[in-house]
C-alpha cells in the first residue's frame, strides 16, 4: 500500500465494478480472503479483459471511485483511456489511488502472461461479486504468488491450504532435445521475464527446477 492511498472500501469498489460491467478477474490477497483465507490486505489487484469496450467501461468505474488527482495515476489518464482504451497496453500495471482505497490494474499478473484469458476459465462469480467481476481459483492465486516470491507472498502462502500452495507454479512439459529446449527456454524467458532456477519443493523437499522472477 502506498502511503498516500485511502484506507480501503473493498465493497464501494466492487460495486463499480459491478455496476459498470466491468470484465475482470480478481487476484492477489483481496481474491484469496474472498475464498476464505485470512490476511490483511491494502488494496486490490484486478486484471481486466483486454477489450476496448471494457477498458472504456474500467475506466468509467474509477471514475465514479475518485481518483486522487494528486498522487498515483490521474482523472486524466482515465479520461484518456475512456477515448483510446489501446492505451492501456502501454504498461503492464497501473495504480489507481481512489476515494475508496488503492486498485491496482495488471494486465499480465506473475505466473500468467496472458492475463485475463489465462484466469477467466478457472475463475468463478459468486459472494457478491456481480456476474462480469469473477475471482481467480486459489489455485491461481497461489500459482501467481509463490512466481513473485516477494516476502509478503511467501508470508502470505503460510496460510494457504498446503494441497494449493504445493502446486508448482508453471507446469513445464517434457524436456526434448538439448538444442530445441534451450530455444524454447530462450523464447519463454523473453515472453514473460521469468528465469529457471532450483528451488525445493516444500511437499517432497527435492530439488526441482522452477521459472521464478528474477533477484
Amino acid at each position: 500500500m502506498r502511503p498516500d492511498a485511502r484506507p480501503l472500501n473493498p465493497e464501494a469498489i466492487l460495486e463499480a465494478l459491478s455496476r459498470n460491467n466491468v470484465e475482470c478477474v480478481i487476484i492477489g490477497s483481496f481474491g484469496a480472503i474472498l475464498h476464505g483465507i485470512q490476511l490483511e490486505i491494502t488494496d486490490i489487484d484486478l486484471v481486466p479483459r483486454l477489450s476496448d469496450e471494457n477498458i472504456r467501461a474500467l475506466a468509467r468505474a474509477l471514475s465514479e471511485l475518485g481518483v486522487d488527482e494528486d498522487h498515483g495515476t490521474g482523472l486524466a489518464v482515465i479520461k484518456f483511456l475512456g477515448e483510446m482504451p489501446e492505451f492501456i497496453r502501454s504498461s503492464k500495471i497501473w495504480t489507481f489511488l481512489t476515494e475508496s482505497g488503492e486498485v491496482d490494474v495488471t494486465l499480465s499478473p506473475d505466473g500468467f502472461p496472458e492475463g485475463y484469458d489465462a484466469l477467466v476459465d478457472e475463475a468463478q462469480a459468486g459472494g457478491g461479486l456481480g456476474s462480469s467481476v469473477l475471482v481467480a481459483s486459489l489455485e491461481d492465486i497461489a500459482r501467481s504468488k509463490e512466481v513473485a516470491g516477494r516476502d509478503k507472498d511467501r508470508e502470505a502462502l503460510k496460510k494457504f491450504p498446503v494441497t494449493v500452495r504445493s502446486r508448482p507454479p508453471i507446469p513445464l512439459p517434457p524436456l526434448p532435445k538439448q538444442n530445441e529446449l534451450t530455444m524454447r527456454m530462450r523464447g519463454y524467458k523473453s515472453r514473460t521475464g521469468l528465469v529457471l532456477r532450483p528451488t525445493t519443493d516444500r511437499r517432497t523437499g527435492k530439488t526441482v527446477m522452477r521459472w521464478m522472477r528474477p533477484s
